[in-house]
C-alpha cells in the first residue's frame, strides 16, 4: 500500500467513527470531541489531496517569509501607540 492509501484509510476510519459518534452520543463534552474528530479527518483529507495533486507547499504557513507580510510594519507602530498610552503620570 502507498502512503496516499494508507491516509485515505485513516481519513475513513476517522469520518466512520466521527459519524457513529454523533448518531450514540447525547452528552455534549462527547459530541464536541466527536466533531473534533471529524475536524481532524477533514484536515488530513486536504493534506492527503494537496499532496495528490503534487501542490503540498501551498499551505501559507510553508513558506519561509512570515506569514504575517505586514507584521513588520505594524509591529512598530503598536510599540510606538502602547508607549504613549502608558507612560508615567
Amino acid at each position: 500500500m502507498t502512503p496516499l492509501q494508507i491516509g485515505l484509510l485513516g481519513v475513513i476510519g476517522l469520518l466512520g467513527v466521527g459519524c457513529y459518534g454523533l448518531l450514540i452520543t447525547r452528552n455534549l463534552i462527547k459530541v464536541v470531541i466527536v466533531l473534533q474528530i471529524l475536524v481532524k479527518a477533514v484536515v488530513l483529507a486536504l493534506v492527503l489531496a494537496g499532496q495528490a495533486g503534487g501542490q503540498a507547499g501551498l499551505s501559507r504557513f510553508s513558506s519561509r517569509r512570515s506569514s504575517w507580510p505586514w507584521s513588520w510594519q505594524v509591529r512598530p507602530a503598536a510599540r510606538r501607540a502602547w508607549a504613549r498610552a502608558w507612560r508615567p503620570p
